[in-house]
């Protein structure tokens, strides 16, 4: 958690809007292929995931708004950005559905990322225990995904069964 308001620092992690969407702290999620972001609901017979507010980090923004950030390439018409919540059942390995947001779709070349926190409607993941986060993007190398990987995460809303 952070509440980290720094929009200055080039590969600063903190959410692009400069605040968190819920009061000062927020959540800064960081998938990798080593250290997938996930979290457990600790009580699923009572609670189902609803969906939470996110949004793009400083750094994510900046990877994909200039030519500064190698190996990450400047977006241009048909680039995307995308995370996609997985809920897996109680035994963490079996899906159970998935959800994805955009946070940077371009249809042109002057087309800008999302510096708005956006609701990620989390429904279609009812019967999950564990919420997995992963990112895709357009721009990828021999390593995966070029484009800073970081987002922000705040307002995760569980609802009572």
């Amino acid at each position: 958690y952070t509440n980290s308001t720094d929009t200055k620092t080039g590969n600063s992690s903190a959410a692009v809007s400069g605040k968190g969407k819920i009061g000062t702290m927020y959540l800064v999620a960081y998938p990798s292929s080593y250290t997938p972001t996930r979290f457990k609901i600790n009580d699923p017979s009572k609670y189902i995931i609803d969906g939470c507010w996110i949004s793009n980090s400083v750094y994510a923004y900046n990877c994909m708004t200039t030519n500064d950030y190698s190996p990450a390439s400047k977006f241009k018409s048909g680039s995307y950005y995308k995370v996609t919540a997985t809920g897996y059942a109680a035994d963490g390995t079996t899906s159970v559905g998935t959800a994805s947001i955009y946070l940077a779709k371009y249809s042109s070349d002057t087309d800008t990322p999302s510096k708005d926190w956006q609701w990620f409607d989390l429904g279609a993941l009812a019967k999950a225990v564990y919420v997995q986060f992963d990112v895709d993007s357009s721009d990828k190398g021999d390593y995966g995904v070029n484009t800073s990987t970081y987002f922000c995460l705040d307002g995760i809303t569980l609802n009572q069964k």
